[in-house]
This record gives C-alpha cells, sequence and structure tokens, in this order.
C-alpha cells in the first residue's frame, strides 16, 4: 500500500502536464499533490502506521470561511488501491476500489480534522465527501496531528483511466486539550482553525492508453483522437500501427487521414510511453461502404380505415435508418409507420459515420368501410323453428349474408333458423374491398319440457305425508305453484296423505310449462298393540293359556308372515318360554305386536324321608331328623307360620304328627307323617328288707 509506480513525489510546474488547470490559482504558500498508487515504485516518507478513526459526516454549508490560520494544511493527496496487482488489464471504466490519503504540513497544534471537498470524474458533476477524521496515539488515544505525516481520508472508487480533479477543499480542525479516546470534530463552519484552498487539481493517476476515431464519408481514410491519461503527458511517447492502413505506423498524438483502401475491419494499436512505462491498446475499425445507398421504400396502398401503413425497406449492414436528420430516433427491422394522407423522409447513415442518404415517401388516403350494422336478434320463442333478424340499412350500402355478395338482403330483415350462427357482411356500393361485418348467433328455441312422470307411493301405515318423486331434467325448473313462486329441487316433494295437486315443468328462463296432476291415497291405520295376559305356570305345569281382547278388523298370529292365525283372543304356550304375538289391519301391512314370556313352572319337592328313633326309657321327646334340600323350607304348619331349619326337630313321645316341604317362593307343598312310640318306664327300685343278721 505505501509503493506507488509512474509517480514522483516533487511538484512538477505547471507546463508539465500534471497540472494543467493551474494549481496555483492564487499566491497561496501552499500547494495541493495528487497520486494514483500502485503495486511497484518508491517509498514515500513518513508513511506511518497507526489507529484511526474515520466517521463520515455531512459536508458544511460556506459561506465566506477565510480560513487566515493555517496551523494544519494539506501538502499532498495520493489515491491508493486497495488491490495494485489486480490494475493490470482492468478495461476502461471499471471501478477501482481504493482510498485517499493526505500528506499534512502542521505548524501549531490540531486534531480531529473535519475534511471536505468535492471529487469530479473527467469533468462530471462532483461527488461530495466528507469525513470527521481522528488520529490515535499507541494506546488508543485522540493525538494532535504531526508535520509531515500521511494517513488516510477516505474511501474512494476510480473508474479506471479517467480523470480526476478536486476542489472545494475545506478542513476544519479542533485545537487545545485533548479529552481521552474522543472522536469528536467541529459541527459547523468556522473562519478559525480551518484551511480552504481556492485551487482546482487534477489527480495523477496511472498510465492508461485509450484512442477513438472519426471515418469520412468520401473516402476510406479515418482520423484518430488521443485519449490517453495518466502517467506525465509532457514525455509521451506514441507508437500507433494500422493493420492494412497507409501508412502502417504514426508516432503522432492524433493521426489524421489514415487510408485503408476499402469496406472492411482493421486493428489499430497505440501504444504510448511515459517515464518508462509502456501501455497499449488496439481497436478494431470497422468501416463501410462511403456513403450509403438511399432505401428503396416499399409504400402499401391504404387499407380501408386504415390509419397507418407500414412502408419496408431493405436494411443494409452497418447502416443506420431514421425519419429524422438528427437520427435522433432510428428505424429498426427495415420498416416503420406512416400515417396515411402524409409524407416524410428516411433518411440512412452509415454506422459511426455522418455519411448520410434519404428516400422521401408519400401515403395516400385510406378508404372508408360502412359501418357495421347492429343486428336485433330476437329471442325465440318456445319451440320455434326461426327468427326474423332486423337492422338498419343505410343508404349506399349492400348487404348480404355471403361474403362474395351473392345475394343480398332488402328491407333490413331476414329469417335465420333457431340455434344457428351467420354473418351479415356490408359494403359501399361500388367497391369490393371495403366490408363491415356483424356476427350473429340465435339461441335455440326454448323447449316445453316433458311432463313430469311423478311417481305417488302409497302411504305408509299411519303416515301423514309421502314423498312424491320424478326425474328432474337439467334446464328445467319445477315447482308445485303455476306462478313458480316455489320450487321443487332433487327431483322430490312432500304431499300430504288424502290429498291431490299439480307438478308444473318449466324450461329454465323461459315461459315454456307444462304440468302433472297426483293423487294420494289416505294412509292405512295400524292396529293398537295386543294387551297379553300370561298366568303364572301352576306346579308342575307344561303349558298355560295366554288371552287377549282381540279387535274386529285386526287379525292375529304368533308369526310375523301370518302363516298362522290366533282366533278367539287365546292360544297356548309352554312354560319357560317366550314369543311375539303379531297384529295387523286386515288387508294392509300396518303392523303391530306384543312379546310375551312364561315362566318356568314350579315344582313340587320331594316329600322328606324322617328318621323317627324309637324313645329312650322313661323319655318324654325324640329328635326326628331328614335331609333338608337346597330351595326347600320345611314346616310342621301347613301354613308355614314356623320352620323346621337343619333337617331336624323335637317331637313328644307316644305322639303323631306332620312334616310339610314346600318349594321357596311357591305354592307347591308336600308332606310325610311321623309316629313316636310311648317312651318305655324304668320299674321302681325294689324295697329290700335285709334282716339284722
Amino acid at each position: 500500500m505505501d509503493r506507488i509506480s509512474n509517480c514522483q513525489l516533487s511538484s512538477r510546474p505547471q507546463s508539465s502536464g500534471f497540472f494543467e488547470r493551474g494549481i496555483f490559482q492564487k499566491s497561496s504558500l501552499w500547494f495541493l499533490t495528487l497520486f494514483f498508487f500502485l503495486a511497484v515504485g518508491v517509498v514515500l516518507p513518513n508513511m506511518t502506521s497507526f489507529a484511526q478513526v474515520i466517521t463520515p459526516t455531512t459536508p458544511f454549508v460556506l459561506t465566506n470561511q477565510g480560513c487566515n490560520q493555517q496551523n494544519l494544511r494539506v501538502t499532498a493527496i495520493e489515491f491508493r488501491a486497495a488491490n495494485p496487482a489486480d490494475l493490470e488489464g482492468t478495461p476502461i471504466g471499471q471501478l477501482v476500489q481504493g482510498e485517499i490519503w493526505a500528506t499534512w504540513a502542521v505548524s501549531g497544534n490540531g486534531y480531529n480534522p473535519h475534511i471536505q471537498f468535492n471529487i469530479s470524474i473527467d469533468g462530471n458533476a462532483p461527488t461530495a465527501i466528507a469525513n470527521c477524521v481522528s488520529v490515535k496515539d499507541n494506546n488508543g488515544n485522540t493525538r494532535n496531528i504531526i508535520d509531515g505525516e500521511t494517513f488516510k481520508i477516505a474511501n474512494f472508487s476510480w473508474p479506471y483511466g479517467s480523470e480526476l480533479s478536486i476542489n472545494n477543499l475545506y478542513i476544519h480542525w479542533l485545537t487545545g486539550n485533548i479529552s481521552g479516546t474522543t472522536n469528536a470534530c467541529q459541527t459547523s463552519a468556522g473562519n478559525s482553525q480551518c484551511s480552504r484552498p481556492s485551487a482546482t487539481f487534477l489527480v495523477r493517476t496511472p498510465l492508461v492508453a485509450n484512442f477513438e476515431f472519426t471515418t469520412n464519408c468520401n473516402d476510406f481514410t479515418v482520423d484518430f483522437e488521443n485519449l490517453t491519461t495518466g502517467g506525465n503527458p509532457a514525455d509521451y511517447v506514441y507508437s500507433w500501427s494500422f493493420t492494412g492502413g497507409s501508412p502502417a505506423t504514426s508516432a503522432a498524438s492524433d493521426p489524421q487521414n489514415v487510408d485503408f483502401g476499402s469496406a472492411n475491419s482493421y486493428n489499430v494499436t497505440l501504444q504510448v510511453t511515459s517515464g518508462g512505462i509502456v501501455k497499449s491498446l488496439q481497436k478494431t475499425v470497422t468501416l463501410y461502404g462511403i456513403s450509403p445507398v438511399a432505401p428503396v421504400l416499399t409504400v402499401p396502398t391504404p387499407l380501408c380505415d386504415a390509419s397507418s401503413v407500414t412502408i419496408t425497406f431493405t436494411a443494409a449492414a452497418g447502416v443506420e435508418y431514421s425519419l429524422n436528420s438528427d437520427f435522433s430516433t432510428s428505424i429498426t427491422g427495415g420498416s416503420f409507420t406512416a400515417n396515411v394522407s402524409s409524407s416524410g423522409t428516411v433518411y440512412a447513415r452509415t454506422v459511426g459515420t455522418t455519411c448520410t442518404s434519404n428516400s422521401t415517401y408519400t401515403v395516400g388516403p385510406a378508404r372508408v368501410t360502412p359501418v357495421a350494422p347492429v343486428l336485433t336478434v330476437p329471442a325465440p320463442t318456445c319451440d320455434a323453428a326461426s327468427v326474423t333478424i332486423t337492422f338498419t340499412a343505410a343508404t349506399g350500402v349492400e348487404y348480404s349474408l355471403n361474403s362474395g355478395f351473392t345475394t343480398t338482403i332488402t328491407n333490413g330483415s331476414f329469417a335465420a333458423n333457431v340455434n344457428s350462427s351467420g354473418t351479415v357482411y356490408a359494403r359501399t356500393i361500388g367497391t369490393t374491398t371495403c366490408v363491415s361485418n356483424s356476427n350473429y348467433t340465435v339461441d335455440p328455441a326454448p323447449l316445453t319440457p316433458a311432463a313430469p312422470v311423478l311417481e305417488v307411493p302409497d302411504p305408509l301405515c299411519d303416515a301423514t305425508t309421502v314423498a312424491i318423486t320424478f326425474t328432474a331434467v337439467d334446464g328445467v325448473e319445477y315447482s308445485l305453484n303455476s306462478d313458480f313462486s316455489t320450487t321443487i329441487t332433487d327431483g322430490s316433494f312432500t304431499a300430504d296423505v288424502n290429498s291431490s295437486g299439480t307438478v308444473y315443468a318449466k324450461t329454465t328462463g323461459t315461459s315454456c310449462m307444462i304440468s302433472s296432476g297426483f293423487e294420494v291415497a289416505p294412509a292405512p291405520v295400524t292396529p293398537a298393540a295386543p294387551v297379553l295376559d300370561v298366568p303364572a305356570p301352576a306346579c308342575d305345569a307344561t303349558t298355560v293359556t295366554i288371552t287377549f281382547t282381540a279387535l274386529d278388523g285386526v287379525e292375529y298370529s304368533l308369526n310375523s308372515d301370518f302363516s298362522t292365525s290366533i282366533t278367539d283372543g287365546s292360544f297356548t304356550a309352554d312354560v319357560n318360554s317366550s314369543g311375539t304375538v303379531y297384529a295387523r289391519t286386515t288387508g294392509t301391512t300396518c303392523m303391530i305386536s306384543s312379546g310375551y314370556e312364561v315362566a318356568s313352572a314350579p315344582v313340587t319337592p320331594a316329600a322328606p324321608v324322617l328318621d323317627v328313633p324309637a324313645p329312650a326309657c322313661d323319655a318324654t321327646t325324640v329328635t326326628i331328623t331328614f335331609t333338608a334340600l337346597d330351595g326347600v323350607e320345611y314346616s310342621l304348619n301347613s301354613d308355614f307360620s314356623t320352620t323346621i331349619t337343619d333337617g331336624s326337630f323335637t317331637a313328644d313321645v307316644n305322639s303323631s304328627g306332620t312334616v310339610y316341604a314346600k318349594t321357596t317362593g311357591t305354592s307347591c307343598v308336600i308332606s310325610s307323617g311321623f309316629e313316636v312310640a310311648p317312651a318305655p318306664v324304668t320299674p321302681a327300685a325294689p324295697v329290700l328288707d335285709v334282716p339284722a343278721p
């Protein structure tokens, strides 16, 4: 970054070409030197490395800042490429990223300068740059600017090969005690602690060879203009090479009238040497015919009612065309549009030259086509085969249904089939091409729909309504009212039993209507379900007789298909069984049913086998036993007011009785009798008379 090429550090006099706009515009005590840096060359002095803080800011609005106190001045400005090695082979005009550095002359103290200036590229509108620059010492503290040091003041992108200039340079700095690491600068312009040179300066840039050329109209000679920039223009050495030209070479800065003799493409090379640096540029010069041939214009006859025509010509290679003598607009593709009843000129110019020729043209007026007839196409009536189409016929115009006008329409009306389309052609009488037309389409005639075929079902038992159905046809709407205030959707509707009515059908969007009537029969009534009297089975019974009250007009059965019937309101059913009694209104399918269940018959238990023991001597009772069965209760009373538990009870001797057995929860009773014998009596002990011995 600290090496330069093709530059010198000492100032040059104005006559050297480095400062061609007058670097000293007034007798100031200092001047500005600008450098563009490359990767090779000598090292600038005082290129110190240190920390900086650069803050972009807004340029001050300058009025009459005199800046007589110039403690800090810029003595040189350099542009340093971010990557100098990339400059080789850079296309002219491509941006080169880099930085602007300034070298300072200091006669007092100052720090944190606000620096602003305008920089112009090839004399174009300048760009304003303003930065606040704070320089730091090794500890990171802000310090004063040192005499002779160089540091970065801005970033900049240079269009390679362009000329740079700077003016309106203004610097405003702070003095006095420095507050630590402050980065603050002056916040407005002032007349003290500032410098403001009035000169405009050229920036010295690397040597870049460049040129342009101008061809001539009357021959194949070319004039060349040197546009080289950079280096030292005072010591430029030119070497031109013209392949196929005469002369073949030149050392002039701007060779003129180089003759190439014929139309072709030729390579031209410019080599420029300055300060030992050599740069070259090659361009291809393409020469066309001397002056272009005037274009042969084809101007068509305007079509009927046309507002413009397309004029064509054969465009030649290397020639540009325009409707303006200054070629401010161009014609491409060998065609352009011109208004009818107009005239003009087509100019031709050899590309890259001022060599022109021209051709004039005149476009005639357009013939008029009659107004297309406005057709009134009525809607077909129901089931019609044709309609009458009408229009207002204009005077001087003939009409036909054929484009060849083999037939004509008179009186502004004609018949057309329904569901058809066609065209009415109008032609101004006496012409053959100016024809207008109007298309027409006749809708199909609305058809009266077929009367709906109604399917009216027999009402279900006890029903209050039925659903009447029919097959609905697309494009037909249906209603129960002749005014179609309501509609039937999906081909079905509900009607009351024992009623009648009408279904109306109408083709949608028309008044074409038809109808079908319907009648709904009364609904059959379902009988009341029979109330069954199911008795409890008697003990050990196998069947019971179930009874109900039979109604007149109702038939009954134990089968849903009524294959058998119950008469007199009674029937026999097995114990421990279930079933259904079906009731149906005679002559209908209106059926109802009642279910029944017959319990199991209670079983009489086995008579208990009593074990009656013989009474013991002098006993008053005995214990009679038997085997008690589960689900059976036992008692010595027929009313079971007392019970015998555990299969045993006490009976008096010399007595008799009965043991009753009953299945629990039933009245099924059986019994076993018993008799207890008298107890044997123990005799009295003998009274012994024992005499005294």
